[in-house]
């Protein structure tokens, strides 16, 4: 028999680093709440694009429930993302003290990163895209996807903006 894991998932959902988790948090984080249904946008169009890739159907032929739920619960991950970096860490985002990335990486890399892996996997296993025996694997490739991508762009977003009032040439060259 063959030992690992693989990191395909049905159809193509999840991905090992997915660098929209990252993206929709740092531009939310920065500009504010009413970002919220580009991200929930994005989802869908990035996820009826996998379906129709992955079955052959048109766009008018799929069925759009799930792709709009999954989407759901990306806005969902971004929006409990921000609110518990708020909550937790405040509004100044420098990224100049060691404990604001820390906080700022494990609330929206690690902890809120666990609602769209969540809700997308009960929203797949609804129907006959994840297997049951599956599930867990899914589950995990898309927390972690979702976790890589935070990590590695939120802070990209945040630096390089600059647009934002922490913008600092040399700071952002370092990162």
């Amino acid at each position: 028999g063959k030992i690992g894991i693989s990191l395909a998932t049905p159809l193509g959902f999840a991905s090992p680093i997915w660098p929209a988790s990252g993206l929709a948090l740092g531009w939310v984080l920065l500009y504010g709440w009413r970002l919220l249904p580009g991200v929930l946008l994005g989802s869908l169009f990035i996820n009826l694009d996998t379906v129709i890739h992955a079955t052959g159907l048109s766009l008018f032929e799929v069925n759009w429930i799930k792709p709009v739920l999954s989407g759901a619960g990306a806005a969902a991950q971004a929006f409990i993302g921000v609110w518990l970096i708020r909550r937790y860490v405040g509004i100044n985002l420098a990224f100049e003290e060691p404990e604001v990335v820390i906080k700022t990486l494990v609330l929206g890399g690690l902890v809120a990163t666990l609602t769209n892996a969540t809700w997308s996997e009960l929203v797949l296993s609804w129907g006959e895209e994840v297997s049951s025996e599956r599930w867990l694997q899914n589950w995990f490739i898309w927390w972690i996807g979702d976790s890589i991508g935070v990590i590695i762009f939120t802070p990209l977003v945040l630096v390089w903006n600059p647009q934002s009032p922490f913008f600092d040439r040399s700071r952002a060259l370092i990162v």
